[in-house]
């Protein structure tokens, strides 16, 4: 599995929610990559390593991302933000069911904060994983997965820049991006997306009861 740390040194992620594991007031490793096959395989790895939990994981181009059902998704250098947060629940698997959900409301609620948004106003949430503008194109997408008894990914992707393109230089039909021509909104700087998948990372944090 190909991966390299870009740039070197510690990076933390301020967690403000009390109540879940290592959140009241402690901070969460952010552990920047440069390419990886996908975050959610990158953080398996790194648990097989002995990353103590909880941590955040974000790579700059995934060539194997995936979403739901092993559907592909693309996520070329600098045009797109991948991470995975990576926790561990006190939920039985069969009452996991609600935490894509819960992502995806988080992830919606943070970019249109960052954005100056109403929440739901120009991004919305598609049931059960998809991230989608006010017009029905694909923003983003989210991929919940369990890593034995306790431990769960959540994996998200936004779309930064476009056209997107598929690794064979097709463009992704449907596809919605954060920045340049053509964006989704009418708002949104440089550093937007990051800033809101750490807000992402803390609100995911403060819902999930610890193990």
């Amino acid at each position: 599995m190909e991966s390299t740390v870009d740039p070197p040194g510690p990076h933390t992620i301020k967690a403000e929610h009390p109540g879940a594991e290592h959140t009241d007031g402690a901070e969460l490793p952010l552990l920047r990559l440069g390419t990886v096959t996908s975050t959610q395989d990158e953080a398996t790895l790194r648990l097989r390593e002995g990353q103590p939990l909880p941590f955040v994981l974000t790579a700059r181009r995934q060539t194997s991302g995936r979403g739901r059902l092993g559907r592909a998704f693309a996520s070329p250098a600098g045009a797109s933000l991948s991470f995975t947060y990576a926790h561990r629940t006190g939920l039985d698997p069969a009452d996991r069911g609600w935490i894509p959900l819960t992502a995806g409301l988080a992830t919606v609620s943070t970019l249109s904060q960052e954005l100056g948004l109403r929440a739901g106003d120009q991004i919305g949430l598609k049931w059960p994983n998809d991230l989608h503008t006010h017009d029905g194109r694909k923003l983003g997408g989210i991929l919940v997965e369990g890593r034995g008894a306790d431990v769960v990914l959540v994996g998200i992707g936004l779309n930064l820049r476009g056209p997107v393109r598929q690794s064979d230089g097709s463009v992704v039909p449907g596809a919605a991006w954060l920045r340049g021509e053509g964006r989704a909104v009418a708002r949104g700087g440089r550093g937007t997306a990051r800033r809101a998948a750490q807000g992402t990372a803390r609100d995911c944090a403060g819902h999930d009861p610890r193990g």
